[in-house]
């Protein structure tokens, strides 16, 4: 599943254990048929992608997408709403450096 990121994160719940992946909105055209955050299952496994947007390289230089991970430990029959207010992850996330 692909979609725009319109609040900076993308998190992933299993039982009492949270996995919060951060990073800052970036402007520009994104590829996959515009998909900024992707998530991916098969049983085995679970991806959580953050992409940057699509940018032209010249040899030698670089681009940086910074991600931030953070596991919280949350009570496991507390709502998803409950879980995000008391995490403040309902607004936008700013990344810096």
């Amino acid at each position: 599943v692909g979609t725009q990121r319109t609040r900076g994160w993308i998190a992933w719940r299993d039982g009492g254990t949270l996995l919060v992946v951060e990073t800052a909105q970036e402007a520009g055209s994104f590829g996959d048929m515009g998909a900024s955050l992707q998530c991916y299952s098969c049983g085995d496994f679970v991806e959580l992608e953050t992409l940057g947007p699509v940018v032209r390289l010249a040899p030698g230089e670089t681009v940086v997408h910074r991600q931030r991970w953070r596991i919280h430990d949350v009570d496991p029959a507390a709502s998803a709403s409950d879980v995000i207010a008391s995490l403040g992850l309902a607004s936008e996330v700013g990344l810096s450096g």
